[in-house]
This record gives structure tokens, C-alpha cells and sequence, in this order.
């Protein structure tokens, strides 16, 4: 009787796992462009493309940088955020609990391809081929060595493609699901994040889905009580060489840097004229 229901168990965990994949199929991406606010930017841009995609968005550790450490180090996503306030608006799994819990049943080691939007030579040995190259260099190979995920070939998603990082489309996510049906591809694992920087205006709204760890609250609040006199205002300040090097631009070159992306023009119209 227990090994019948053991057996019965173990069917509809499988049905389970294989029902859920085939219909949605997952993304995983690595945040590996600049520190936290560059990742960010990124981030709110992943959520939207994976909700757009109706895939279940694997949320991936940061990549710090300290001080006399050669390689970067993972933080894991859930110890600066809360995952339930994310699954609120579309569906997330930590990476960890993925590599551990479903990497196994639907992305074996043999099927392991990394995406990347073309072939680009090695930075580090020319003699070998064009690729995705996509644990070259640091943070890179750090990062996909934390899961413990190796690739075993390379896919250009933006062959033929150009368009792909349009995800708003309905054309363009028509394509998407054309091009990588999850039952083939179960698994969308990009070197980097398939999305525009800095964040679309489109997607800044979603950042109220992000909730701070109950650590970093408490960590926040202890500082604030300790160290701050009230009232106070909070700035973010680029200290160092990126301070100086804005500081001894004249102010046109200034703004031409911040609003003249493609990304914030083409969704910032007050500034359409400003340059002209």
C-alpha cells in the first residue's frame, strides 16, 4: 500500500513537471553587466520580456565586487528581496531551487545551450571560433560556475531576428515562441539579459513589485536609527571616477549622455526637441 502510494507520487510529480514545462518553459539570464543599478535596469526589463513570453523568470544571484577578491562573488536574489510580493505578477523560482528542483528533469546536461544575440570572437584566445563564449571572463564564469551549469553549444537568438529585443510586439513574441516553442526549448538561458538598457519608462511600474529581505529592512531601519539625525533626504551620489568624470562635462554633454539613448528617447517625448 505505501509503495503504491509512493509510486502514484512520483507519476504525478512527473506528469506535473512535464505539463508545467512544456506549456511555459523557463528564463534564465545572467545579470552579469555592471553593479547593482545596472542590474536592476535589467531586471525590470527581464520581468517584463519573460511575462511577455509567459515563462517562469529564474531569478538569478547578484554579481558583487569586493576589494581584493580576483573573481565576483553570487548573492542569491531572495537575501536582498522577498520572491512571494514578485509571484504576485508573474512566476518566479529561485535559481538555486531550480538547478536543484527542476534543471534536473527538464534541462540535462547534454541539452545545455547558451543564448546570445550573435557569434563574437574570443577575448581571450582568437585562435578559437566565433561564439557565445558565455563563461569567458569574469563575472561570467564565476557566475554559471556558482550553479554549476556548463554549456554544450550556443544558440544566436537574433539570427535572422534583429527585432527580438522588442518584446511589446505581439510580432515580435509570436516570433519568439515560433522560433523556441518551450517544448523544444525548455529552457531560454541567456549570457546576458535579451532586453534594452537602461529600462523602457514602459517597465519602471514594475519595480513595485520588488520588496526588501525582512534582514535588509532591519539592517536599513538599525542604520537609520544609529547613525542619521532626522529629517533626512537620500541621494544617490556617483562617488569617485564616475563623479569626476561627469563633473568636467559642460552641461549639453551631460544631458546628452543621460536621455540621448535610443531606449529613453523613443519613450520620452519632453525631451524629443531639447538638442535640436
Amino acid at each position: 500500500m505505501c509503495l503504491s502510494l509512493l509510486l502514484l507520487f512520483y507519476l504525478v510529480t512527473l506528469l506535473w513537471i512535464g505539463n508545467f514545462t512544456s506549456e511555459t518553459g523557463y528564463v534564465v539570464y545572467c545579470p552579469c553587466m555592471g553593479r547593482f543599478g545596472n542590474q536592476m535596469e535589467h531586471f525590470l526589463g527581464v520581468l517584463a520580456f519573460a511575462k511577455a513570453l509567459n515563462r517562469t523568470l529564474v531569478l538569478p544571484p547578484f554579481v558583487e565586487y569586493y576589494p581584493g577578491k580576483k573573481q565576483a562573488i553570487m548573492v542569491d536574489f531572495d537575501k536582498y528581496f522577498l520572491v512571494e510580493p514578485l509571484r504576485n505578477f508573474h512566476k518566479m523560482i529561485v535559481m538555486r531551487d531550480f538547478i536543484e528542483e527542476i534543471a534536473p528533469n527538464i534541462w540535462p546536461l547534454d541539452k545545455r545551450k547558451a543564448f546570445c544575440w550573435q557569434p563574437r570572437q574570443s577575448i581571450f584566445d582568437t585562435s578559437k571560433s566565433s561564439g557565445c563564449h558565455a563563461k569567458e571572463g569574469n563575472p561570467f564564469g564565476p557566475f554559471w560556475d556558482y550553479s554549476n551549469v556548463t554549456f554544450i553549444g550556443d544558440v544566436y537568438y537574433a539570427s535572422n531576428f534583429p527585432e527580438a529585443h522588442f518584446i511589446s510586439s505581439a510580432s515580435v513574441r509570436k516570433k519568439w515562441n515560433e522560433k523556441f516553442p518551450a517544448d523544444r526549448y525548455p529552457v531560454l538561458s541567456f549570457i546576458s539579459a535579451p532586453v534594452a538598457f537602461p529600462a523602457l519608462m514602459d517597465h519602471h511600474h514594475l519595480q513595485r513589485h520588488l520588496h526588501w529581505s525582512r534582514a535588509i529592512v532591519i539592517e536599513a531601519n538599525k542604520y537609520v536609527t544609529e547613525s542619521l539625525e532626522r529629517p533626512f533626504i537620500g541621494i544617490h551620489l556617483r562617488n569617485d571616477a564616475d563623479w569626476v568624470s561627469f563633473t568636467i562635462l559642460d552641461p549639453v554633454s551631460y544631458f546628452k549622455i543621460i536621455y540621448m539613448t535610443q531606449e529613453i528617447m523613443q519613450n520620452s517625448i519632453e525631451f524629443k526637441g531639447i538638442f535640436s
